[in-house]
C-alpha cells in the first residue's frame, strides 16, 4: 500500500479516497464537456464552468454533509503555499498564507475554488516541509472529509458525470 511519510497519522483510506474521487471527477469534467484549452491543445477541466452551471445547487442550504462541508470550508480556509524573500539578496523560502474570497465571489465559489487548493496542498507535497504536529494532521483529516464530501455530492448536478466515475457514491 502506497504511505505518505510523514503524514503517517492521515487516515490512508481516506487520502485514496480523496485522490481517486478528485482525479476521477477531473476527468469526468473533461468527458461531460466542461473543458479547457491553453491554445495548444493541452486540457485541462473547467472547474469554474462545471460551478456556474450548476450554481444553484452549490448554494442550496439543507441538511446533510455536503452544507456542512460548503461551509466549513468558507468559513475555514486552508492556507495556501507561497514564495517569499526574507530580504535583500535572501534565498526564496515556502510560506504559508491566509486564503481569502475574492471580490464579489459568493461563499459556494469560495469553498469550490478551496477544493482545489486542499488538492494542490496534498498533492503538491507542500502540506509538511519539516513534519507536522497533530493539529496540522487533526484539520487535515477534516478538510480531506469534507472535500470528498463536496465532490461525492456535485458528480449527482450533472446528469452523465455519474456514468465517467466508476463507483461514485
Amino acid at each position: 500500500m502506497l504511505t505518505f511519510a510523514p503524514n503517517d497519522a492521515l487516515d490512508q483510506g481516506l487520502i485514496m479516497r480523496f485522490f481517486w474521487l478528485f482525479s476521477s471527477f477531473e476527468g469526468a469534467l473533461k468527458k461531460a464537456g466542461f473543458l479547457l484549452t491553453d491554445g495548444e491543445g493541452n486540457p485541462s477541466a473547467d472547474w469554474d464552468g462545471f460551478y456556474n452551471c450548476y450554481q444553484l445547487n452549490f448554494s442550496r442550504r439543507g441538511d446533510g454533509s455536503f452544507p456542512r462541508a460548503m461551509s466549513y470550508l468558507a468559513r475555514n480556509p486552508p492556507q495556501r503555499q507561497i514564495v517569499v524573500r526574507d530580504g535583500p539578496g535572501a534565498d526564496l523560502a515556502l510560506r504559508w498564507a491566509p486564503q481569502g474570497k475574492r471580490p464579489r465571489e459568493t461563499d459556494s465559489q469560495f469553498a469550490w475554488r478551496l477544493v482545489r487548493t486542499v488538492r494542490n496542498s496534498l498533492f503538491h507535497g507542500g502540506k509538511y516541509p519539516h513534519g507536522g504536529t497533530d493539529t496540522m494532521v487533526e484539520r487535515d483529516q477534516v478538510l480531506l472529509a469534507h472535500v470528498v464530501a463536496i465532490l461525492e455530492k456535485a458528480v449527482t448536478f450533472h446528469p452523465g458525470m455519474k456514468a465517467f466515475i466508476p463507483h461514485a457514491a
